[in-house]
C-alpha cells in the first residue's frame, strides 16, 4: 500500500528553510529606508565638520546653506549668496551642492544656514537639523559655543 503526502519531518524541514530565508530577506527590505536616511545623515554630518574645519584652518567663515524645498545644501564661504559656494574638493570645478534623496525632508531649526567662526563656534549659536524619511527621523545637533557636532 502506497501512501501519498509529506511526513512531519519533511514539513518541519521546509518550515525551517523558509524561516531562514525570511530572516535574511525581510531585514533587507525593511532596512532600505534606514540606509537612505543613514547615508544622507552621514553626508550632512561630514559636510558640517568639513565647513567647521575650513573655518578654523583658513581663518574665514564657512558654513552650510539649506534649501529645504529643493532638498539640497551647499557649502559656502562668508554667506549664502550663490557666488560664495565653494568648489567641490573632488572635481575642483563644480559647486559643492549636495542633493539629498528626493524622499527625505530636511528641517534646520529656525534658520536656513549655519556658519562657523575661526574658533569653530556656530552662528546661529547652536542648531538642530532633522532629516525625515516616511515616519523615521534622524537628528544632527551642533552645540552652542563649542560647535560640537553629533548625531542624536
Amino acid at each position: 500500500m502506497k501512501r501519498e503526502g509529506y511526513t512531519l519531518i519533511e514539513l518541519v524541514i521546509v518550515i525551517v528553510i523558509l524561516s531562514i530565508i525570511g530572516f535574511i530577506v525581510v531585514p533587507k527590505f525593511t532596512g532600505h529606508s534606514e540606509s537612505i536616511l543613514g547615508r544622507d545623515k552621514a553626508k550632512l554630518t561630514s559636510y558640517l565638520m568639513y565647513a567647521q574645519e575650513l573655518s578654523m584652518t583658513r581663518g574665514e567663515r564657512y558654513g552650510l546653506c539649506f534649501n529645504t524645498s529643493a532638498k539640497t545644501f551647499s557649502v559656502n564661504k562668508t554667506d549664502c549668496s550663490s557666488s560664495n559656494i565653494i568648489k567641490s574638493p573632488e572635481t575642483r570645478t563644480e559647486d559643492l551642492i549636495v542633493q539629498l534623496d528626493s524622499s527625505i525632508s530636511i528641517s534646520p531649526s529656525g534658520t536656513t544656514s549655519v556658519f562657523f567662526s575661526t574658533k569653530g563656534q556656530p552662528d546661529p549659536d547652536g542648531i538642530t537639523i532633522t532629516l525625515t524619511y516616511n515616519s523615521q527621523t534622524k537628528t544632527i545637533k551642533v552645540e552652542p559655543k563649542t560647535g560640537f557636532i553629533y548625531e542624536q
